[in-house]
Parts: structure tokens; C-alpha cells; sequence
């Protein structure tokens, strides 16, 4: 058993790593806003010791960290919309920095930093990326990429100075959550109806196996390591294929090409200007859509003597509970974690 500081505990992916840190047994502190949503989480919540307040507010770890605690920062703001770039690096960046200085100063035992692929560099060929590559200035890069990099570079300074790091760099994180946020509204928007797919590619994985992963990283002997999360590499009109199938919907059959990308992003923009709502589709996670980016992941599977979830059982098990989730007029859907 650990002491477990966790930030984002009631988002998509804490709220799974929650439930894996309560399987082991483990004394876990978390934190929580005022207007956090709990849904996801009503049946653990009273297993584990909150703290309200913002992620930012970091003085009200104070007391909560010392040098037996292992820290897993999860929490992170993820938009595609400008407007939302300030949030972002307070959240991303900002917040990351306090809580390092914070683990420094109390001589935290471990800092598990929650990652992202976007925090990645590109290879300037199809060599599927891995922890080898070199981040470049580019254009290409998202905002919240960016953001997530900027982040990374201040648990690196961490561990330059003596903090026991490790990095998690997720792929596109899949699995049964708030419908109305997050990657699990795709489900809903499927289920609404589509006749679009995106022309790209990307990794996909289970967030129960990035939930494991994280848990595991709590005991394993490395330090000083970033690992790439992904299952598999597939494709946008696979994903949407299959999916819908599950859900007795029509399946995509146009894809997005760069004028319908241009179209979708402006009338996007300008709905979310009249409305005064932040802008969902965006240039940039439509050029994101159309990129065919693969994600090597041996090294996580080498030196966590890892298995992954198929993909399918993935699409299979987040379709299944969207749809109970809808006969029972829930908004949100959680995975079991068990056989994991």
C-alpha cells in the first residue's frame, strides 16, 4: 500500500485510475472542484479523501504531500479552441510547475505525469513514432500539444533536480464516460448520425489500460522514463465502421476531405461566435483528423511486461455502454475494470 496524491480524479481517465488505486488498496488523496461532476464516480467516492479546490491552488497541497507520497498528475485541460489557449497553460503548464516545486520541496517519492502523443515530436517520415523522438517547432503542432510539451519540460526539470519521474504519453484515449465530453461523445455524435469519417489514423487504447499502466508505474523500478500508451494503430473510418454497426446506425460513407475539413472548422467558428459556445471543430483538430500517424509501443509492452486490450473489445465494450446508458437515461457509462 502507497499514499497517492491524484490530480483529476473525477475526470474521464482519473476516475478509472481511481478505481484501480482502490482495487490495490492503496491511501489515496484526490482533488476535486466545487462543481465537479461525481456521477462517474458515486460508488468509490467515498473511498478516497478530497480536497477542494482548483488544480491551480496548489498551497492546498501543503499538507497532503509528503516524502511517502507518490504523485500521479493527471489532470489537464484538453480544447482545440483558441480562446481556451490561456486555461490551457495555466492548467498544462502552470499548474504542472507548482506541483513539481511542491514534490521537490516535500521530497515527494515518485512524479507520475500523465502525458499526451500530442506532447510528441514528428519524424519527417512514416517511422512510427516512439520515446526516441525530438520535439521540433512546427506549426503543425496543436495548441494543446504545445501546452502538454510545455508541461513535460517542466517534470524534466524536476527530475534534474532529483525528482523520480516518469511520463506516460497516451494515445487517443477510448473507453465509457461523460457522452457529452470528451472522446466519449463520439459515441453520441455516431449515435446521432454521421456521414462523415475523418481520412486519418492514429493510436487508440483503452483507458483501463492507461488507468493500469499508471498504477503499475506507482511500484515499477524505472525512473527517469517516458512510455508511449497505445494498443493499436487504426483508423478513423474503422473505428466509426464498427462502432456504429454496434449501434444500428448508418455508417459513414464520405470522407473528409480538406474542403469539407475548411467548411466544418468556419461554420463551426461562426456558430460558436453567435452562440457564445466554445467552437467544437476547429482547424486544428481537423488537420489533426486527416493526419495518418502511427505510435510504437514496444517499449511499454517490454518493460511493463504489458498486454493491451484489442481495440475492438474496446469499441465493443464503450458501444455496449453507451447503449445501456441510454436505456437508462444516464448521461455518463463506466467500464468494469475487472479481469485487469
Amino acid at each position: 500500500m502507497a499514499k497517492i496524491f491524484l490530480t483529476g480524479g473525477t475526470g474521464f481517465l482519473g476516475s478509472y485510475i481511481l478505481r484501480f488505486l482502490i482495487r490495490d488498496g492503496h491511501e489515496i488523496y484526490a482533488t476535486q472542484r466545487t462543481h465537479s461532476k461525481m456521477d462517474h464516480i458515486a460508488d468509490i467516492k467515498d473511498q478516497i479523501n478530497w480536497t477542494i479546490c482548483d488544480i491551480e491552488d496548489v498551497d492546498q497541497y501543503d499538507e497532503l504531500i509528503d516524502n511517502e507520497t507518490i504523485i500521479i498528475h493527471a489532470a489537464a485541460k484538453i480544447s482545440f479552441d483558441k480562446k481556451h489557449q490561456g486555461k490551457m497553460h495555466r492548467v498544462n503548464v502552470d499548474a504542472t510547475r507548482l506541483l513539481v516545486n511542491v514534490a521537490l520541496e516535500k521530497r515527494a517519492k515518485r512524479f507520475i505525469h500523465i502525458s499526451s502523443i500530442a506532447a510528441l515530436g514528428r519524424y519527417h517520415d512514416n517511422r512510427a513514432i516512439d520515446e526516441n523522438i525530438e520535439w521540433e517547432d512546427s506549426p503543425h503542432h496543436t495548441t494543446y500539444g504545445i501546452s502538454k510539451q510545455m508541461g513535460e519540460r517542466e517534470v524534466w526539470r524536476g527530475r534534474a533536480e532529483g525528482l523520480d519521474v516518469v511520463i506516460l504519453n497516451p494515445s487517443l484515449i477510448l473507453g465509457a464516460g461523460y457522452w457529452n465530453s470528451s472522446s466519449s461523445n463520439i459515441l453520441r455524435q455516431l449515435d446521432r448520425g454521421l456521414s462523415f469519417y475523418p481520412e486519418g489514423m492514429t493510436g487508440m487504447v483503452d483507458v483501463r489500460d492507461v488507468a493500469k499502466l499508471a498504477s503499475l508505474a506507482i511500484t515499477k523500478e524505472v525512473t527517469g522514463q517516458r512510455y508511449i500508451i497505445s494498443a493499436e494503430n487504426r483508423t478513423y473510418k474503422d473505428y466509426f465502421a464498427f462502432t456504429c454497426k454496434e449501434l444500428d446506425r448508418k455508417i459513414p460513407h464520405r470522407p473528409l476531405t480538406k474542403i469539407w475539413r475548411s467548411l466544418a472548422w468556419r461554420s463551426s467558428g461562426i456558430y460558436a461566435a453567435i452562440s457564445r459556445k466554445s467552437q467544437l471543430v476547429t482547424s486544428q483538430n481537423m488537420a489533426a483528423s486527416a493526419s495518418s500517424t502511427k505510435y510504437d509501443n514496444q517499449k511499454s509492452i517490454n518493460d511493463f511486461g504489458y498486454s493491451y486490450t484489442t481495440i475492438e473489445k474496446t469499441w465493443l465494450d464503450a458501444a455496449q455502454s453507451y447503449k445501456k446508458a441510454k436505456i437508462e437515461s444516464r448521461s455518463w457509462g463506466t467500464l468494469s475494470i475487472e479481469g485487469f
